[in-house]
C-alpha cells in the first residue's frame, strides 16, 4: 500500500535511472517516446514527470495493453486485423490457386492470431 506520493517520487527516481543508463552507454533517451501509464483501478491518478506523456493504453511488440491489465483492446485491434485478412482472403480465393490461398492465410490470417496467443488467449 503505497502512497501517491511515494509513487510519483518513485517514478521520477526511475526515470533519472533510466536518462543514466542510457548516457553512460551511449543511448538517446527519447523523452517523446515515453509514456506513462497508471497500472491498476486507482481512483486518484499519480501524476507523472512532467516530460512524459500519460496514457491509457500503449502498443508494445504487437501487443495493446490497458491500464486495468484488460485485454479488450488488443482483442479489438486483433478483431479488425482479421477482418482485414478476411476480406483480402476472399479475393485471393476468387483469382488464385489454393495453394496461394493457403499461403496467403499463413502469413495474413494465422500469423496475427498465433502472435502472442500465450498471452491473451485465456481471456474472456
Amino acid at each position: 500500500n503505497r502512497s501517491a506520493e511515494e509513487l510519483e517520487i518513485n517514478a521520477y527516481i526511475s526515470l533519472s535511472m533510466a536518462q543514466d543508463y542510457c548516457e553512460k552507454n551511449d543511448l538517446v533517451f527519447n523523452e517523446t517516446k515515453t509514456k506513462q501509464m497508471n497500472l491498476g483501478r486507482l481512483k486518484d491518478r499519480i501524476s507523472g514527470p512532467p516530460n512524459i506523456i500519460m496514457t491509457d493504453s500503449q502498443k508494445h511488440l504487437g501487443m495493446i495493453l490497458d491500464s486495468c491489465l484488460s485485454w479488450t483492446l488488443h482483442v479489438d485491434y486483433l478483431c479488425q486485423k482479421l477482418s482485414t485478412a478476411t476480406f483480402v482472403l476472399k479475393r485471393v480465393k476468387a483469382t488464385s490457386t489454393e495453394e496461394a490461398m493457403t499461403t496467403a492465410y499463413h502469413a495474413l490470417f494465422e500469423s496475427h492470431l498465433r502472435y502472442g496467443v500465450v498471452l491473451w488467449g485465456s481471456t474472456s
